[in-house]
């Protein structure tokens, strides 16, 4: 392993753990909130990279891709995990504003959250292209 992929999961890690001990240690359930965000954020892809790294110890395969694009299992547990959490920004942005805060938490959780939302809509379009033909009023008209 490189000094720069162990740099990067060390670093993931610290912060994941900050965040965590920060959420752990705050009063104010707005930053708990966040706090909780920022750790769910960090260690979850970590998670995923110490995976990959156990199954290339142990000589494992990666996981083969469907060649039509359809979107795996593991990809959809993405998709509403890290929706979850932009979920979960924008609620604390909600308690944030109704508390009598500026605002700027949850026009912040909106934006990026809307981003988000593009990006894992990406995978909903693979899905709806690759969706298997059901019924027989779906079937190309040639065949009659």
């Amino acid at each position: 392993m490189l000094l720069r992929e162990l740099g990067l999961r060390v670093g993931t890690a610290a912060a994941g753990v900050v965040a965590v001990l920060l959420a752990v240690n705050v009063s104010d359930p707005v930053s708990r909130l966040v706090a909780a965000w920022l750790a769910a954020m960090f260690l979850g892809p970590l998670a995923v990279l110490l995976t990959m790294d156990v199954r290339e110890r142990l000589g494992r395969p990666r996981p083969e891709y469907d060649p039509t694009g359809r979107p795996r299992a593991v990809e959809w547990g993405f998709v509403l995990a890290f929706d979850g959490l932009m979920g979960l920004f924008v609620y604390a942005g909600v308690l944030d504003a109704q508390r009598g805060g500026s605002g700027e938490l949850l026009v912040t959780g909106v934006m990026v959250g809307a981003v988000m939302l593009g990006l894992t809509g990406g995978v909903v379009v693979r899905w709806w292209r690759h969706r298997p033909l059901r019924g027989t009023d779906r079937l190309p008209r040639d065949s009659e």
